[in-house]
């Protein structure tokens, strides 16, 4: 079967081949999928296909009826599940579907962990992990045995045909080739058992690996589809903290240079796309997602902290990708974060909304800041993208970023911002899930700190914005002891809370009460990390990425490494354990965090660039401070100018409690245990070194001095 256009790299646009007739009309009607979270799964309610959802209920149906299931994966914001949406349409096509197969439509986001192991049966049969759509057909047992992503409408229908025959006349190589896969994925999702030393030669292989895969023209890493590999950069920043090795500054530099040059960042309305179909991020993907925006804002907060004083690119972009987010993928405000936006609107193509014709441009500007801007921006009469069009980004030999900080640039930015608000706007995916949620709320805690010194207003509008959308997560999500995944203003999805939502969202809580000292964020961090205990275990010495139990209809999947853009969930849970024991003093904590860290396995050696999130958790463990403040009043105000200047420095080592001497005697506090033992009206720093070790007041200005004197010698690591 001819696939012809595959993934999500694709850059053409797939039309009716020569002769096919438009699909008929679609006439709306009743389905399961009109009452759902999934703003994916409601676009297609309409179809003539008769799509179930994924459940119990519907595999039941197919081993009743002893029909394949189609699982078709995708979500909203993907321009060729976009163009798939359109070839369910055809009338032939339902009625090859509906009657030979049972059809299962599976929103990506909303069940990240069928996604993730039918993306692996993808990888297993040969298809590669080309992006979404993805389509899976399964023996009633669920059990992989053809892989397909993006086909259009002829060669899909044939397709299908094909295998409803096969099914139909012999069934017995299909259900081998199923059993031959499915063991194929038993092997691939469990942690190698192969035992290794956790030392700084872990960290040295990882660095020398990731160095051989750094871009040194462009910045960032391997080629194309090229993402922002935040994990990678996040410890390339935590560990040149401890060597000051300059290769490791120089890929984070190089790296976020690129990107506010290229392509991958929004230029004229901020925010960033999904990655970049080249290696020189000129061209991007053009969905744009909460969960890569959280992690790049946060990413830029550390790279102000680590290397930018000098540099004000960094603050910049951070306070512009979270100004973004606030008034992109809010629904409204004291609200949680949506998910995406789609990389077109309706009626438009691919990256529209974005792009500009030469003649345009020229049209709304006034001279002189055309011709700034179109020498900065490398604007052509031919363009850059489709039909003569140009994407925006800035040309490789003009200084990066910077050169778009001119007056003339900045009054022409302005200008094209009010006409492209004019446009039809891209669809939005309105549904609000807790994993990219908790990254969301981390992201706007941390920038509370980022921004506390230099502008307290920005601040305190950052840490409002935390509080609000974890309130709101709360409200929505977590019901009767449990987290579910995701959810709508008007509906709600029943699809549990995997891993990662649990994960992300301790951490976003943990994250929170380092900045408002809120016990209550504690208290539900703590509820959080209890059920992933309770949920996740039970199968291997790690956690799986989905609960554990008789309801799962798949395998438990266990790994250590980064998913994507994604860090690691199992990685995150290790640094949730230390941080909830630097702040409760709980043994079991530490613990928990040491069977995890022994659980990786050799693949930490083997697939070290994809550990980088576990290979940061290692790097806690080795080298970590505890900073307790107790303040006679409320710790916002009496430690202020200490925790500003907190904000100011790189200290990812540091976990901080902070209370009022009313807060510490309350018996029911959190952390009550390890407060109780500082000092009143003073600072107290202890390290994983022993040697490591402060304790005074921070009144004035040298008590601070020499408080942050401390903080800033961090246990030595050589590369």
């Amino acid at each position: 079967v001819s696939t012809q256009s595959t993934g999500e790299g694709n850059r053409g646009m797939a039309g009716l081949a020569a002769g096919e007739q438009e699909p008929d009309p679609i006439q709306p009607r009743e389905s399961q999928l009109t009452q759902q979270a999934s703003a994916f799964l409601r676009s297609h309610a309409a179809d003539p296909i008769e799509w179930r959802v994924w459940g119990k209920e519907t595999v039941i149906e197919a081993a009743e009826s002893n029909l394949p299931l189609l699982v078709s994966i995708g979500y909203l914001s993907s321009f060729w599940c976009k163009r798939q949406h359109q070839v369910y349409q055809h009338g032939d096509m339902a009625a090859l579907v509906n009657t030979s197969f049972i059809p299962v439509l599976v929103d990506c986001e909303e069940h990240a962990d069928v996604d993730r192991m039918f993306m692996s049966a993808s990888n297993a049969m040969g298809c590669g992990s080309g992006g979404w759509p993805l389509h899976v057909l399964l023996t009633p047992e669920c059990k992989p045995f053809f892989c397909v992503h993006y086909l259009d409408h002829k060669p899909f229908r044939d397709m299908l045909a094909r295998m409803a025959r096969l099914w139909a006349k012999d069934q017995d190589p299909l259900v081998q080739l199923s059993d031959a896969t499915s063991n194929q994925l038993l092997v691939s999702i469990q942690p190698p058992q192969v035992k290794i030393k956790l030392d700084c030669e872990l960290l040295q292989n990882w660095h020398s690996r990731v160095r051989a895969e750094f871009d040194e023209v462009s910045g960032g890493f391997g080629r194309p589809i090229k993402f922002g590999s935040v994990p990678r950069l996040q410890l390339c920043l935590r560990l040149w903290r401890r060597c000051g090795n300059e290769s490791l500054s120089t890929m984070v530099s190089g790296s976020l240079n690129g990107m506010c040059s290229g392509g991958l960042w929004d230029h004229v309305g901020y925010g960033w796309f999904k990655c970049s179909s080249d290696v020189c991020w000129e061209i991007p993907q053009f969905d744009k997602h909460l969960s890569h925006n959280a992690l790049m804002a946060t990413l830029f907060g550390e790279a102000h902290q680590a290397l930018g004083h000098h540099n004000h690119m960094y603050l910049t972009v951070c306070r512009q990708t979270l100004d973004f987010m606030t008034s992109s993928l809010r629904g409204a405000p004291n609200r949680g974060f949506y998910t995406s936006i789609h990389s077109c609107s309706e009626s438009s193509d691919e990256g529209s909304f974005y792009l500009w014709k030469h003649d345009d441009l020229a049209r709304r500007l006034s001279e002189s800041e055309f011709h700034e801007f179109a020498r900065v921006y490398g604007v052509t009469e031919w363009g850059n993208f489709e039909n003569g069009t140009n994407h925006l980004r800035i040309g490789h030999d003009l200084g990066g970023w910077h050169a778009s900080q001119d007056e003339l640039v900045q009054a022409a930015l302005l200008k094209l911002r009010a006409a492209r608000s004019k446009r039809e706007q891209p669809s939005v995916d309105d549904k609000m899930v807790a994993a990219y949620n908790g990254l969301a709320i981390s992201a706007f805690a941390k920038a509370h700190g980022v921004f506390l010194a230099t502008d307290p207003e920005a601040a305190t509008k950052y840490l409002e914005v935390a509080q609000s959308a974890a309130r709101d997560m709360k409200a929505m999500l977590w019901r009767d002891g449990q987290l579910y995944r995701c959810c709508h203003d008007e509906f709600q999805s029943s699809a549990p809370g995997l891993l990662e939502d649990y994960a992300f969202m301790t951490r976003a809580l943990i994250d929170l009460y380092q900045h408002d000292f809120d016990a209550d964020w504690l208290e539900w961090a703590l509820e959080l990390n209890k059920c992933i205990q309770e949920q996740f275990t039970g199968q291997g010495k790690c956690y799986s990425h989905a609960p554990v139990g008789a309801s799962s209809l798949l395998p438990a999947y266990q790994d250590f490494e980064d998913h994507g853009e994604l860090p690691s969930a199992v990685a995150v849970c290790i640094s949730n354990h230390l941080s909830l024991n630097a702040i409760t003093g709980s043994q079991a904590q530490l613990k928990a965090a040491e069977k995890l860290l022994l659980a990786v396995g050799d693949a930490a050696v083997k697939k070290a660039a994809s550990h980088s999130q576990y290979l940061s958790a290692l790097d806690l463990y080795m080298d970590s401070q505890i900073v307790r403040v107790i303040t006679p009043n409320e710790v916002k105000t009496d430690a202020r100018a200490f925790l500003a200047t907190l904000g100011q420095n790189y200290l990812p080592q540091v976990t901080i409690l902070g209370a009022s001497i009313r807060q510490v005697s309350c018996k029911s506090h959190p952390a009550g245990a390890v407060l109780k033992s500082a000092s009143t009206n003073a600072v107290s720093i202890l390290g994983s070194d022993a040697d490591v070790e402060h304790e005074g007041g921070f009144q004035e200005e040298a008590d601070i001095d020499k408080a942050m004197e401390t903080l800033m010698q961090p246990t030595e690591v050589k590369l």
